[in-house]
């Protein structure tokens, strides 16, 4: 082959074109507290201590887990996790009618 089609083989990938691994139900353990994650499958990232923002992994079974994720940032790795929740929304009704003005001169014309 010659330089110039060998070229672009060399060249490193764009940011977004990088491989992110990814764990469907297998290829992970979490610890028994549910603070560490620890990758299985070889990949050589090693243990990860997760610290988490809102709730932490302790209230959902390893069932509601669906996926996790590996994501590479510049300052550090990320796992992030996919939970199977069902949404609960509370709506505590008030026995008043809200009217909303759209500002519309015309709500339906047909020609």
């Amino acid at each position: 082959m010659n330089a110039p089609a060998t070229f672009f083989d060399k060249i490193l990938t764009f940011a977004g074109d990088e491989i992110r691994p990814e764990y469907k139900l297998t290829g992970y353990k979490l610890s028994d507290d549910r603070r560490k994650i620890k990758f299985t499958d070889g990949f050589k990232a090693g243990e990860f201590d997760l610290w988490c923002n809102q709730k932490t992994l302790v209230y959902y079974s390893e069932q509601q887990i669906r996926r996790v994720r590996v994501v590479r940032r510049a300052d550090g790795y990320y796992c992030q996790f996919l939970i199977d929740v069902e949404r609960q929304e509370y709506h505590k009704p008030t026995g008043q009618i809200t009217g909303i003005d759209l500002g519309l001169k015309e709500f339906y014309t047909d020609a």
